[in-house]
């Protein structure tokens, strides 16, 4: 990471059962210290691990895989989704209070495929692509947190480097390429959303 100039690392990724040796942890920090001067992070789980770490303070902000449950239904409208968010933010930003860090989603993404926001997590399900559902979670993401000053930003899953096109329409897998979701990507980043649209 050093030698490639890379803008941050992380330093561990779900290791939940691990994570309570915390003097390991901070053994691990301080000698990647030693060789890479970037700034540090962890990949904490969603379902509470990144409320339980003990050595957020040894690292740079905090890092959170962001796949909360949002829904029960299969294609909830974007309020319903930002409403969901609430509990989950109030959980996030008291952390950042707690420990002084800001927050990343160092993972978040959602299938594009109906029942998407129920479990995030998974990898794949029955059901036809549903680009729509998509497109509101991302939009979700932002209209949530997007004004909070405790959170940093997203790493969104997942975006490849060579992506044919022509597979978008019944592609039903994280990737927003090709999808309705970029067009929400594009307009949050783009900078055409106003600044004052409401959290929630």
């Amino acid at each position: 990471a050093q030698e490639q100039g890379d803008g941050a690392l992380c330093v561990g990724t779900e290791l939940e059962g691990t994570t309570h040796r915390e003097t390991e942890w901070r053994r691990i920090i301080a000698a990647i210290r030693e060789v890479y001067d970037g700034p540090l992070t962890y990949a904490a789980n969603w379902s509470g691990e990144f409320e339980q770490i003990e050595f957020w303070d040894a690292l740079d902000f905090i890092g959170v895989q962001a796949y909360f449950p949002l829904s029960e239904e299969p294609d909830p409208d974007i309020d319903a989704l930002v409403e969901a968010w609430v509990p989950f933010r109030d959980r996030l930003a008291a952390v950042s209070a707690r420990t002084g860090k800001r927050v990343a989603f160092t993972e978040v993404g959602y299938r594009s495929e109906p029942g998407a926001a129920i479990e995030p997590w998974l990898w794949s399900s029955e059901g036809p692509p549903d680009h729509i559902t998509q497109a509101n979670c991302y939009e979700a993401v932002f209209r949530a947190l997007w004004n909070e000053p405790w959170f940093m930003g997203t790493f969104w899953w997942k975006w490849f480097p060579h992506w044919q096109e022509d597979r978008s329409t019944a592609d039903r897998s994280f990737t927003p390429q090709g999808k309705a979701a970029v067009a929400v990507i594009s307009r949050w980043y783009g900078g055409t959303v106003p600044a004052d649209t409401p959290a929630d």
